[in-house]
């Protein structure tokens, strides 16, 4: 909410100069944009977190990689298909969003695995969960 209700404001301290007075709109509107996928972060590095604590690297670097792998060309394709600066931070959304979802998705579903003893090397059920 404050990046939706203050994104004009945020913006001031890095366009005070002449030079970047013209980039202060075009700022906010990103920090307004990005008010969007916010909410949608914590969960995917939530579950980066998670899967480098219990040791398993692969899974997080999975995670990383499609956050920031897809971030290209989907970026790319809307670059090229409206050729403006707004839809590369549409682009940018959509794919916070997608990597996002895929973290949490993936993460949850390890998290109820292992609750129900899917990970046969870890402890078991009993040991770490009390009913």
């Amino acid at each position: 909410m404050v990046l939706v209700l203050f994104n004009q404001y945020l913006v001031l301290p890095f366009t005070y100069s002449e030079a970047t007075i013209g980039l202060r709109d075009q700022m906010a509107f990103f920090l307004l944009i990005s008010a969007i996928y916010m909410p949608f972060t914590p969960l995917g590095y939530t579950s980066v977190g998670y899967f480098q604590s219990m040791g398993w690297g692969l899974k997080s670097l999975s995670i990383t990689a499609v956050l920031n792998l897809i971030r290209i060309p989907i970026c790319l394709a809307l670059a090229v298909s409206f050729g403006t600066l707004e839809m590369i931070w549409w682009g940018f959304v959509a794919s916070e969003m997608i990597g996002s979802i895929y973290g949490g998705v993936f993460g949850i579903t390890s998290i109820r695995k292992l609750l129900r003893g899917g990970y046969p090397k870890l402890l078991k059920k009993e040991e770490f969960v009390e009913d």
